[in-house]
């Protein structure tokens, strides 16, 4: 999906965070279509890392390997940075769909407004609630500002950190649109995962929520 935009001017970078599946041959079929990192497993910080160091874009949208874009999301997200140009992030609605195709509904809200959580934010009050990994986009240079996360053994961090610095740095804009899928299965480690309380936890305690 993120090959197939409507618009031209993009590179992908995939990260394999050191699968045990066929997930390399499968990245080894698109080779000269995507930029591949192949690594030791390391976690979901690691690989931003790596795909940050990676690309060379100004805008940096994410996609989590079990999720999908539709073909007008680059497009519409380029049009809204182009159209406000003081924001540093851009997130959007997620719809929901579970392995057999049916679709579950829309996650986030479904009107658009402009954000800046800056003063809040700093007071330790969110008043927003930023969406999962593949609704995130970023200017380039307040991911500059985040990454690299740290990564080491029994530090767990994720999309929570991107999202919380990036409020903390830069005002935004919030994009009621679904724009990309996210898939819903008995796999999903956080996402409607009913045992998800422990992580949460520890997510929060480290990325300072």
């Amino acid at each position: 999906s993120a090959l197939q935009q409507d618009y031209p001017a993009i590179e992908v970078v995939v990260v394999d965070d050191g699968s045990t599946d066929n997930s390399r041959e499968i990245i080894r079929a698109f080779a000269g279509q995507v930029i591949p990192i192949l690594k030791a497993n390391q976690g979901q910080a690691s690989a931003f890392n790596a795909g940050f160091e990676a690309s060379r874009g100004d805008i940096i949208c994410l996609l989590d390997s079990d999720d999908f874009y539709l073909p007008s999301k680059v497009a519409e997200i380029v049009e809204r940075f182009r159209s406000v140009p003081t924001i540093g992030w851009c997130f959007h609605a997620l719809q929901r769909q579970d392995a057999s195709g049916q679709m579950l509904g829309m996650d986030g809200e479904e009107t658009s407004f402009l954000c800046d959580c800056r003063a809040s934010i700093r007071k330790g009050v969110l008043k927003f609630r930023p969406p999962a990994t593949s609704a995130l986009c970023f200017r380039r240079r307040v991911l500059e500002q985040v990454l690299p996360l740290p990564v080491a053994p029994g530090v767990e961090l994720s999309d929570n950190y991107l999202k919380c610095a990036a409020l903390a740095l830069s005002p935004g804009y919030y994009l009621g649109k679904g724009l990309a899928v996210q898939l819903i299965h008995t796999e999903n480690r956080y996402t409607l995962n009913d045992s998800r309380g422990v992580l949460h936890g520890r997510i929060l305690i480290r990325t300072a929520c």
